[in-house]
Order: structure tokens, then sequence, then C-alpha cells
């Protein structure tokens, strides 16, 4: 995949993804030299499904609103046949200006929506990594809320997310809308 600005390869969209330990890496860009690569995580852009995985695993979950449901699809996928990377594809993308990042309804989504699909796919023990990272994170954003605005708005974020992904409350939310 090209970014259109850039004219490099984003390694963004083609992940592996280690169920049992939780680590996550981006295909790296070494391995686009080689014709094919086996990913379990990609996401939707540039993802060819044939219609007969269609037929056995269905469609996405349209529940997981916007963020990460492109990740569950693909580790649906990947537990029911290899996701095969083509690295002589070539998909044009616009890519998003790097900007300092800021926490808004997308952020709560990724976040909510990364534990449930988590939840499902990790181990045990990977599940409760996250969590116990979540929490951390949390912890230090309430901290940091002491003395930064900013901080006390991604610690709401994180706290509404890390409470309905625990209860996998799913859909949208009316506190986080586009």
């Amino acid at each position: 995949m090209i970014g259109l600005q850039s004219k490099k390869i984003e390694i963004l969209h083609r992940r592996i993804m280690d169920l049992r330990t939780g680590q996550q890496k981006n295909l790296p860009i070494e391995d686009y030299q080689k014709k094919f690569n086996l990913i379990n995580v990609a996401s939707f852009v540039g993802l060819v499904i044939s219609s007969d995985v269609l037929k056995q695993i269905g469609l996405p979950r349209y529940d997981l609103f916007s963020q990460f449901d492109d990740t569950d699809y693909s580790l649906k996928i990947s537990q029911n046949t290899p996701i095969v990377n083509v690295s002589s594809a070539l998909i044009r993308h616009p890519e998003f200006p790097q900007t300092k990042y800021t926490a808004n309804w997308k952020t709560y989504y990724a976040l909510r929506n990364e534990q449930i699909v988590l939840k499902e796919y990790f181990s045990k023990s990977a599940y409760h990594r996250l969590l116990r990272r979540r929490k951390f994170e949390f912890i230090k954003c309430c901290l940091k809320g002491l003395f930064v605005k900013r901080s006390r708005v991604w610690a709401k974020i994180r706290y509404d997310a890390l409470a309905d992904g625990k209860q996998n409350r799913v859909g949208i939310n009316k506190k986080y809308l586009p």
C-alpha cells in the first residue's frame, strides 16, 4: 500500500498478532521485498476476500462502530484460512496529515473495540496484560490531568472505553458521536 503524498509503503495496514502473548507488530518494510507474506491482521484497505470465505464466516460486525472492525474480521478470517499479503499489489491510499494526536470519538471506539475484540481472540493472560496496561494508562492520565486539562479528556475517554469494553457494550455510544 502506497501513500499518495509520500509515495512510501504504509506498513500500518498489515500486522502480525501473537494471540498467545498479545504482541503485535506491523509487517516489516523489508518483508515487502518478498512476493507474499502470511499475516493475521489487515485493515479493510485493499483486503480482497473470496466469496467462499464470506459465505463461511459472514459479514463484519456492524456493532463495532468505526474502529477495530477490520481487525476483528481479519482475525476471524485467519481462524479459517491464511491471509496472504501480496507485496506486488499496488494500492494508492490517502494519508492523514501528521498532526499532534488529540483524543476524540475515534479514540473511544478504538480503545473500547480493541478491548472487546482482543478479549475474544487473546489468551487469558494476554488479555489481562492488556487490561493492566489500560488501567495504568488511565491512572497516568488522571495524574497528568491534575496539571494538564487535555489529559483529563484522555482520562475520561479511557475510563469510559475501559468500562464499556469490560461490559461488552458495543454499538454507538451517545456520548461519543462523530
